[in-house]
């Protein structure tokens, strides 16, 4: 496998303020921005990316100019050590030597230690050129190879029709997740009704049962926040005697709706936009978790939620219900309604209530 391959340049202070600051205070301006930025609207991360880029462009001619500048070639690995160790997310001008040179190794970095501490180290990533190949030793067999790829999920033969075969993966990814072995959950595609039942289900946790943090990671390859399982000791029934609130999840999804129920939870203008489903997800999240607390403060009610089969807006809710109730347990209750197209009804899911 050939990897990228990244260039460490150390560039003089004096010439970083001269020729390049300005530009790298435009992008982190830009930067800031977009984090404030309503959902889908990625204008600020657009100009922040042109400007990163000018930004390297201008560096590297820069540094053919300057042999002198301190420089070294990294490759994937010592690039993955970097990430751990520092911030997920960072300006190409962000690392400082102390961060280097705490996480490398340093025969990877021969003369650091000479480097102007005022120095501003600058990435360059390659995104054209080979870097090193590589063979990583847990995917190599005894003779050095490669080991075969993982065989692809056969649907079990008592599962009958798409649908089923669909809950029978689903179950499958959950029943991974909550052995920790790092497996994701793939939402997409996933019923509504599957959906729900099965993260109800599997967020249920008796006394013994160590809480794990599922990935979640949708069809467009966006990841979302983990999700809670083996979180809550939730019960089978909900109490009868709390005041009702019926909600759908999403407005305009079905108008037929509208007769049985009070509000809706979403408003579809601001969930059906066009952005990666992570981003839906953590929108849901975010206001669901507000919505919750806010109506946890009228005391506890019973929210009936008809149901929608937007997958990240499922997601986002339910794990917004989880650590709504692991902070303020018994404080709501959620009873899902799923719609039966061929009886043109609603039937009940299991609560989501603490015991």
């Amino acid at each position: 496998m050939t990897v990228e391959l990244t260039t460490l340049i150390a560039i003089p202070k004096e010439v970083w303020e001269k020729e390049f600051a300005a530009f790298a205070q435009q992008a982190e301006r830009a930067a800031a921005r977009y984090e404030k930025a309503p959902p889908g609207d990625r204008r600020e991360a657009v100009r922040y990316e042109a400007l990163c880029r000018a930004l390297e462009r201008f560096v590297s001619r820069s540094a053919e100019e300057n042999s002198d500048w301190w420089r070294w070639d990294l490759g994937d690995e010592s690039i993955r050590i970097l990430d751990a160790n520092t911030q997920i997310f960072r300006h190409p001008w962000s690392l400082s030597g102390h961060d280097v040179s705490g996480s490398l190794k340093d025969d990877i970095l021969t003369g650091i230690a000479d480097m102007d501490s005022d120095a501003i180290l600058f990435e360059v990533r390659h995104a054209f050129e080979r870097g090193t190949t590589v063979i990583m030793e847990e995917l190599s067999g005894e003779d050095g190879r490669l080991s075969r790829p993982p065989e692809v999920w056969k649907a079990p033969k008592t599962a009958k029709g798409v649908f089923a075969a669909i809950e029978a993966r689903w179950r499958d990814q959950l029943e991974a997740a909550v052995a920790d072995d790092g497996s994701p959950l793939i939402p997409s595609g996933v019923n509504n009704q599957v959906l729900s039942e099965g993260l109800r289900e599997f967020v249920s946790a008796e006394p013994k049962q160590k809480p794990v943090n599922a990935r979640v990671i949708y069809r467009d390859g966006s990841e979302a926040d983990p999700f809670p399982l083996r979180a809550l000791r939730l019960k089978e029934s909900s109490a009868n005697n709390l005041p009702i609130l019926r909600v759908s999840l999403m407005s305009m999804r079905h108008p037929e709706m509208d007769t049985t129920v009070d509000a809706a939870w979403l408003r579809n203008g601001h969930v059906s936009l066009s952005r990666p489903a992570a981003e839906t997800d953590q929108f849901v999240y975010k206001t669901s978790r507000t919505q919750l607390r806010e109506l946890a403060e009228e005391g506890c009610v019973c929210l009936r939620v008809y149901q929608t089969g937007l997958e990240p807006a499922v997601v986002g809710f339910y794990r917004a219900v989880t650590e709504h109730l692991l902070a303020q347990p018994a404080s709501i209750e959620v009873v899902p309604f799923y719609h039966d197209s061929r009886e043109d009804s609603y039937h009940e899911g299991r609560p989501w209530a603490t015991k």
